[in-house]
């Protein structure tokens, strides 16, 4: 069977039932087996856990400085990793290079540097942990990936055509040791994303289709200038390719994720009621300004950016088969909320972080820690590593 957005409800409902995962609450969602043989996992708003099983994130590290020529000062974190040993890998766009912290935050060594030779970087955007436990780091300006052993040593490189350029890294592995990345393919006058299976021998031996969507922009031509900008606020797909192996996506215009096999067959569907987020009048100010100063001036429909927000920002499944949800925000500042859904789909409830998720990168939860980059008020970035208190195992 195909993925798909669009499904029927068959007539055999599963009743709510009790969980745990650890949680010691009851849920009150239900699961439904759809005519397509998919199941579907239908969440009420509110979660299983209660003020004493709910997971709390603890700050114990963080690494930055406002001020200094240091290792900690960074410029823009894109890629952000942390090894078995607790050690965290942090590389900088700016400049270019990866550095390696204890789990206190106490520095270690810098890995590569600006250039095009053995171990160095021109356009690094992103790291992942290879087969070996060794250390890829993603360069899209040369086309390749460049490893390192667990001592830092810089041990070889692999090219990598047919990529997509992009701000941050979408690619990741599977616990297996499998490199999936992301590209596209055009037929006639459309492109389509797709997932890229590399099979280690510099070229990617499968493609597997992204779910397809038509992304929202605004566009202009006006005296042989042209140009397009996404539309602010506006849904988009968002993907990822789990520990396992399996492609989690969902349109963010509303609260469901599929999980899927990458050759098409939908396994799971999981929603979750919520309130959509309003977008608050200093916010659509303030993208309307945006807008208007990159198309100079050009008469455009600004009634195209949504009044809500999407019902979610990204996901990610950690290695225990946990689904954490960045979602949406209702002001604009504080910390960030994720929920959390154990590994059948049942939405526990929601952990918040002291201090607010940036874009980028995306966040990673590995050995009972989670990791993020946040900025202060003048913009500034921090690493941090919070504990997940109250979790049980990995």
């Amino acid at each position: 069977m195909q993925a798909s957005y669009v499904v029927s409800v068959a007539a055999v409902v599963v009743l709510a039932c009790g969980g745990d995962s650890g949680t010691g609450g009851r849920w009150a969602g239900t699961v439904d087996t759809l005519e397509n043989g998919v199941v579907l996992v239908s969440n009420p708003a509110t979660g299983i856990w209660d003020s004493t099983s709910s997971w709390r994130l603890i700050e114990e590290t963080r690494i930055g400085s406002v001020e200094g020529e240091g290792p900690e000062v960074f410029s823009v974190v894109i890629g952000l990793e942390a090894d078995e040993s607790g050690r965290i890998y942090v590389l900088d766009r700016q400049i270019q290079e990866v550095r390696v912290f204890e789990e206190d935050g106490a520095y270690v060594r810098t890995l590569g540097r600006t250039g095009e030779g053995p171990g160095e970087f021109r356009g690094a955007d992103g790291l992942g942990w290879g087969p070996q436990g060794r250390l890829w780091v993603v360069d899209q300006r040369l086309d390749r990936f460049s490893v390192y052993d667990t001592a830092g040593n810089y041990v070889t490189s692999y090219r990598a055509p047919m990529r997509i350029r992009e701000w941050e890294w979408s690619g990741s592995f599977t616990e297996g040791g499998e490199l999936y990345d992301y590209g596209s393919v055009r037929s006639l006058d459309e492109s389509r994303g797709v997932v890229l299976r590399f099979d280690g021998v510099e070229q990617y031996s499968d493609t597997f289709p992204l779910p397809h969507y038509q992304a929202e922009f605004f566009t202009y031509e006006s005296a042989g200038r042209s140009g397009m900008t996404e539309v602010p606020f506006a849904p988009k797909l968002v993907w990822r390719v789990g520990p396992n192996g399996d492609l989690w996506s969902g349109m963010a215009d509303r609260y469901r994720i599929y999980r899927s096999t990458l050759e098409g067959d939908t396994l799971r569907a999981i929603e979750r009621e919520y309130d959509p987020v309003e977008v608050s009048a200093d916010e659509r100010e303030g993208a309307e300004a945006r807008v208007r100063d990159f198309v100079k001036g050009k008469n455009i429909d600004l009634s195209r950016i949504p009044r809500h927000k999407p019902a979610f920002q990204r996901f990610v499944v950690d290695e225990a088969g946990f689904l954490w949800v960045w979602v949406s925000d209702s002001d604009g500042g504080g910390g960030s909320g994720l929920d959390v859904f154990d590994p059948d789909g049942r939405y526990l409830g929601q952990v918040i972080t002291q201090s607010r998720i940036s874009r980028w990168p995306l966040f990673r939860v590995r050995r009972g820690n989670v990791y993020f980059v946040t900025t202060d008020e003048l913009d500034v970035p921090f690493v941090i590593r919070a504990r997940i208190e109250g979790r049980v195992g990995r």
